[in-house]
């Protein structure tokens, strides 16, 4: 449901369609990691 009708028109809107929710987690993790700070547990 949350994918269907929240994520996927948001990320139409910010044109960003091949984007899942799932990888802003990953970006995340990457931003952190990039900027010498731990991962929360």
């Amino acid at each position: 449901m949350f994918d269907a009708e929240v994520w996927k028109p948001v990320a139409r809107k910010a044109e960003m369609e091949s984007t899942r929710f799932h990888d802003l987690r990953h970006l995340f993790g990457t931003e952190l990691i990039a900027n010498n700070e731990l991962p929360p547990t």
